[in-house]
């Protein structure tokens, strides 16, 4: 590869729907089943919850990402690139990793098939197999 690999991500269909077809057989438990008031109150949180997820997935600008020779990520708009944490999670439809950021709660980015073209995905989930420690099970 010749690095830096640029990877332009596109916003997913996938993360909303099933967000949505999660919501849908909890929203009637909320109204029509015989529950007690606590645990309607507790079906409807989890109905918001799910919308809320659903929507952020939606609304979340996704980010172009470069790959650097380092075994870094670099997002569109920054000089330097982030180290790739453990706890990477790569299958050939879904790819979970997480980028150190700075003194915040690390930058999680969740990239599906319908997210980028095909060769890309390629590229991403063998960046992401081979330049990470096989041991880094930790966020350190």
């Amino acid at each position: 590869m010749q690095f830096p690999v640029l990877i332009g991500l596109r916003r997913s269909l996938l993360l909303p729907m099933a967000g949505l077809l999660l919501f849908l057989p909890v929203l009637p438990l909320a109204f029509l089943a015989p529950h007690p008031l606590p645990w309607r109150i507790a079906y409807l949180l989890c109905c918001l919850l799910l919308l809320l997820t659903a929507a952020r997935s939606w609304l979340w600008q996704p980010p172009c990402l470069a790959l650097l020779a380092d075994g870094g990520i670099r997002l569109a708009d920054e000089e330097s690139g982030r180290r790739v944490l453990g706890g990477t999670c790569i299958h050939p439809w879904l790819t979970v990793f997480r980028l150190e950021n700075g003194q915040k709660r690390p930058l999680t980015v969740v990239v599906t098939v319908d997210s980028l073209n095909r060769e890309d995905f390629r590229r991403l989930r063998v960046f992401l197999r081979w330049r990470l420690p096989l041991n880094a099970a930790g966020g350190a």
